[in-house]
Order: structure tokens, then sequence, then C-alpha cells
């Protein structure tokens, strides 16, 4: 089975949400440093008429608090914006990707990457598109064809040759 991948912008930045939000979970750092932020900003907040400068303190823990995890959201939407508008203006497919019952071959204009399906890290089906990471940093995304009977064969291809705790369906 063979696929001519073509990013698309859609299709980029749902996986980037995906992968970076959900798979790495990239999402609770920011949000951690929030709550401890505004859990001191409450207590200095609290303490305001009885100590001096506890507005001051408090409200400074409260911008910070809410203001860094803001920034580093605003910052990663805005780069993946960014980035799908690149791959939006590249008309030609991204790399092919061969499926075989001993592994996957993918080919772009540089290399061509062998990896068997045992050493394949994860694959996870999305709405429009079937991820296949090779290690936990690279993964080929398969875009689906809207009303395909072909997306069904790839993914009942792909959950055959891999192991079930390495497939997850997330559609």
């Amino acid at each position: 089975m063979q696929l001519e991948c073509k990013i698309s912008p859609a299709v980029f930045r749902r996986f980037a949400v995906f992968d970076t939000l959900y798979r790495q979970r990239r999402w609770r750092g920011p949000v951690l440093f929030a709550a401890i932020m505004l859990f001191f900003a409450a207590v200095c907040l609290s303490q305001v008429g009885k100590l001096e400068q506890a507005w001051l303190v408090g409200g400074i823990l409260l911008v910070v608090g809410a203001g860094l995890p803001c920034v580093y959201f605003a910052s990663f939407f805005l780069s993946v914006r960014s980035r799908a508008a690149q791959i939006g203006k590249n008309a030609a497919p991204a790399y092919t990707v061969q499926l075989k019952e001993d592994g996957i071959q993918v080919f772009t204009k540089k290399e061509q990457v062998e990896q068997t399906w045992e050493k394949m890290f994860f694959a996870y089906r999305l709405k429009d598109c079937i991820c296949l990471y090779a290690d936990p940093r690279r993964a080929y995304l398969l875009p689906l064809v809207d009303d395909s009977r072909d997306n069904e064969q790839f993914w009942s291809f792909v959950r055959a040759h891999m192991l079930a705790e390495k497939v997850k369906d997330r559609k």
C-alpha cells in the first residue's frame, strides 16, 4: 500500500495540537505554574490591610501567574499557525509512505527511511490523518481522504501489523 502525503494546514494544526498538548502533555507545566502562582497571589491578597504592600506582591504574582502561561499558549498557537501557513504554500507532496508486510518505507526528496513494525513507536488515528510515530520525536502523517474506503484499509493495515498497545484511535 502506498500513499503520497500532502499535508494540509488543517491536518498540520490538528496534529501539532494533538502531539504537543495531548501526547506530550506540555500543558501541564504552564497550568501547574499558574496554579502555584495564583495560590500564592490569593494568600498575599488575603493579607491586604494586615501587611504592608500585600496588594502589590499579590497583584504581581497574579499578573505573572496568569500572564506567563497565556504567553506560552499564545506563542505556541501563533507558531503553529505560522508553520501551517508555510505548509499551505507548498503544493508538492511532503513524502511518500509505503506500507509493507515487514514495515514502512518513507521516501522524501532528501532521504529514504525504512523501519520495521516492531520498532515503530506508536500509531494514532485522528479525525483526518493517521500518525505513525517512528520514534517519540518523529511522526509521519498519512492524511485521510473524505469518504474513501482506503482510509479504513490503511488503518486496518496499521492495526494488523503493530502491537495492540501501540495503536490508539482518537477519531
